[in-house]
């Protein structure tokens, strides 16, 4: 078995203004149906499909030198359950992972399971794990009478059946001074044939006081699906004492782009406090039908997640291209962001998507614990040390 290095575990943690052609042609039929057959995934890995075909080539560049280990499959130490996703934050002394569509197969065999002999089932949307010293290992929570995880952002009574929609989340983000408390964003997917219609995007509340982690929703959605996808990207708490909310868009009706909006670090439940990036500066006008002027990144950008990163002095957005976490780096959240270098490329997959930047592991930024999911909902680590 493969050697994991020690990795120590580290806690982290009102409203007001601030002033091709024919080849392209047959990529694209070939997406569209995949996305019809893909009834039971992750809206996100059906987006990865969206933009591949207008996924743009930059060079990459050498001003940034990274080594990469891999470390291996992730996986529960006590469900047989698989999932996608697995985005990282911190509430407290909680580390705490958030997935996508969580999943379970075949009939008893941990192999089986994990590799998805037919059949699977849908359980949940999403769930949330406890992450794990060995960045291999997760630990579930509340299961359900079966030994299985249960949804951790839930539905509104007149939402259901659970099974018509899906419920992406963002990492959590612990509230000011608060070692209990925090916040992570929600997209909401209504898809009761398999196909995603996004209905809109909202805040929920985190709390990890009692015996598990609970999320509540404080609304059905706050903005719409004629604006961006705020969270699809995750969030960020900046340098500047701002919170900032990334997403893409329904890139059949938009500009396939990254966009972003914040807020003040505390005033995440009040929608009057958010700013939304229109292409030159922050204002308080929504984004609605985004074009691409008002994107941050352009096609090919893929789902990702940006944060700060010490070392590098910089903030950090890591992505993917086909079987490759790319990175790139910005001074400001908002970008400009640089052309990118290449952290890792998989090799167990043709392409792999989510990548998860789990920074509790050293907070420091010299080293970074990177997760990324590969079809179908196998999530693998990997731990990059820059020079």
């Amino acid at each position: 078995m493969m050697k994991i290095p020690s990795f120590s575990q580290v806690s982290e943690m009102d409203c007001f203004e601030t002033g091709f052609d024919e080849q392209s042609f047959v990529i694209e039929m070939i997406i569209s149906t995949a996305l019809f057959v893909f009834e039971v995934t992750s809206v996100y890995l059906k987006g990865f499909f969206n933009v591949l075909s207008s996924a743009v080539l930059p060079l990459a560049v050498t001003s940034i030198s990274v080594t990469c280990e891999f470390l291996g499959n992730v996986t529960s130490t006590n469900t047989e359950n698989i999932r996608d996703l697995g985005f990282s934050g911190t509430v407290g002394a909680v580390n705490l992972n958030t997935y996508g569509d969580t999943l379970i197969c075949g009939h008893g065999s941990a192999h089986d399971r994990y590799y998805q002999t037919p059949p699977c089932y849908l359980l949940h949307a999403n769930s949330a794990a406890y992450a794990q010293p060995d960045p291999r290992n997760i630990t579930d929570f509340n299961l359900d009478g079966h030994g299985n995880a249960q949804i951790f952002c839930g539905y509104f009574a007149d939402e259901t059946p659970e099974w018509k929609y899906g419920m992406g989340l963002t990492n959590v983000i612990a509230q000011p001074g608060s070692s209990t408390h925090g916040i992570l964003y929600f997209l909401k997917n209504y898809r009761p044939h398999g196909m995603d219609m996004i209905v809109g995007a909202g805040v929920a509340v985190v709390d990890v006081s009692g015996a598990y982690p609970t999320c509540r929703r404080t609304s059905k959605h706050m903005w719409n699906s004629n604006e961006p996808q705020y969270g699809d990207h995750g969030q960020l708490l900046a340098q500047d004492g701002w919170v900032y909310v990334y997403g893409g868009t329904n890139t059949r009706k938009y500009y396939d782009g990254v966009y972003v909006m914040r807020v003040l670090h505390g005033s995440e439940q009040e929608l009057d406090c958010y700013e939304y990036w229109n292409g030159t500066q922050f204002t308080k006008d929504r984004v609605y039908h985004p074009t691409e002027r008002q994107a941050i990144l352009g096609p090919g950008s893929t789902q990702g997640i940006v944060t700060w990163n010490p070392h590098l002095k910089a903030y950090l957005y890591v992505y993917t291209y086909l079987a490759e976490l790319r990175g790139k780096t910005a001074s400001k959240p908002e970008g400009p962001f640089s052309d990118y270098f290449t952290i890792f490329t998989a090799t167990d997959f043709a392409f792999v998507y989510s990548p998860s930047q789990q920074t509790h592991y050293d907070p420091s930024g010299k080293t970074l614990v990177l997760s990324y999911t590969g079809y179908p909902n196998i999530i693998q680590a990997v731990k990059a040390t820059f020079a």
